[in-house]
C-alpha cells in the first residue's frame, strides 16, 4: 500500500465512528451513520393525555432521520492523494492535514 494511504488509514483508525467500507491498493472508503432518533414515548403519552394535539406534534417533529457521512482518498499517478466526500468527511480530511503538518514540523 502507498505510503499516504498508510497514514490515512493510520489517523482514520483513531475515530472508531468512522467505519472503513472499501480498501484497495489505491483508494479507502469510509462510512459514518448517525442513526436515527426518535422522541421519548413517555413524553409522548404525558403529552397525549394533556392533549391529542401536542402529543401529535410531539411524535410528528421528534423524529429526525439517520444520516450517512462519507470519505474516500484515492491515490494518484502523480504521486498525491485525492479526497473526495461530503462536508464532514471534508472536515476530517482537513484534520488529518493539519496533523500531518504538525507531525513534520
Amino acid at each position: 500500500m502507498i505510503k499516504k494511504l498508510e497514514l490515512f488509514e493510520q489517523f482514520m483508525q483513531q475515530h472508531h465512528s468512522w467505519i472503513l467500507v472499501n480498501k484497495t491498493e489505491k483508494l479507502l472508503s469510509y462510512q459514518k451513520v448517525i442513526e436515527e432518533k426518535k422522541g421519548n414515548c413517555l413524553i409522548a403519552l404525558i403529552l397525549l393525555l394533556l392533549g391529542i394535539i401536542p402529543g401529535i406534534l410531539y411524535l410528528y417533529f421528534a423524529r429526525k432521520s439517520g444520516k450517512l457521512y462519507q470519505i474516500s482518498v484515492a491515490f494518484k499517478e502523480d504521486g498525491s492523494i485525492s479526497p473526495s466526500g461530503d462536508a464532514e468527511g471534508m472536515k476530517l480530511y482537513s484534520r488529518f492535514l493539519q496533523s500531518q503538518n504538525t507531525q513534520q514540523k
